[in-house]
């Protein structure tokens, strides 16, 4: 009943409006309190036996068939934006897509910071930010266990809202020009004693601020939790499909697989008869 009664909401003379009306005051309060957004995607199962995309499932942690969706938050955990991935590519693609869409919709991008998981990573997607203006915080990926820093060399530092304290212990190392801009490598004792490492191009923020609003960005996985269990956006709405672009995920060889097909069928002919030898001798 309660989604019938949201479609009659939707359906109502002025709800486009309402709608502008709204995301425009919640980015112009973004605007005015941090600059600061979190982006991620959400993936839903699909059960059916129609022909849709095969995604990543993070729950299950497998390939499976069904549809992400990228979402854009604000640090208090509001949703500012969302679209469907259409052949469910990686977050850093997602990203550039979400930048790209925000751009056309006249949302002012130059100096936001953008934060997201390591499914992120990427210095294509990092350079694309910074054509943008833009800023980037994310956990640093291929880091090697014996490049942790010695307990002697991290300081303590405190962040301090307007509703709590917190305080860290960082190790800040110097910051170095890449292709994506100069970064900064800022490194924290995670609650188990852990080196977390994080990669921004944001000079500005002090590292107890960025850590305390990356920890923040756990507000996302709270939308989502609430949004399963009170709009069932895991369900499956609609038996529309729609095609996906062909050219979003373009592959070099589109022969190949046909190719190595063929390869492993050759080798499992070859074992076959090595076995057939090997008996032949031993007889």
């Amino acid at each position: 009943s309660l989604r019938y009664a949201i479609d009659d909401i939707i359906n109502t003379d002025g709800f486009d409006r309402a709608l502008e009306v709204y995301f425009k005051d919640l980015i112009c309060l973004t605007e005015k309190r941090n600059r600061i957004f979190y982006t991620d995607g959400h993936f839903s199962n699909y059960y059916g036996s129609c022909n849709v995309p095969t995604g990543y499932d993070p729950r299950r942690q497998v390939g499976a068939k069904g549809r992400t969706s990228v979402y854009l938050h604000n640090t208090e955990g509001e949703v500012m934006f969302l679209f469907e991935s259409a052949t469910n590519t990686s977050l850093s693609n997602d990203i550039e897509t979400l930048v790209t869409e925000l751009a056309k919709r006249g949302m002012k991008l130059k100096r936001k910071t953008l934060f997201f998981d390591r499914g992120g990573y990427s210095s294509k997607c990092f350079s694309f930010l910074r054509i943008n203006k833009m800023y980037f915080v994310t956990y640093l990926k291929y880091r090697k266990k014996e490049r942790e820093i010695d307990g002697r060399e991290f300081v303590k530092r405190t962040f301090v809202s307007e509703n709590e304290t917190c305080e860290y212990e960082i190790y800040e190392r110097e910051r170095r020009w890449t292709k994506s801009g100069q970064v900064r490598i800022i490194v924290f004792i995670g609650r188990e004693g852990r080196q977390i490492p994080i990669i921004t191009n944001n000079i500005f923020l002090k590292p107890e601020t960025i850590i305390f609003y990356l920890q923040k960005r756990w507000r996302e996985e709270n939308c989502f939790k609430y949004m399963i269990e009170h709009f069932g956006i895991d369900l499956l709405t609609t038996y529309k499909t729609e095609e996906a672009p062909d050219k979003i995920i373009r592959k070099s060889n589109p022969e190949r697989a046909s190719i190595n097909k063929l390869i492993a069928g050759k080798k499992m002919e070859l074992q076959k008869l090595q076995s057939e030898f090997a008996n032949t001798i031993i007889e």
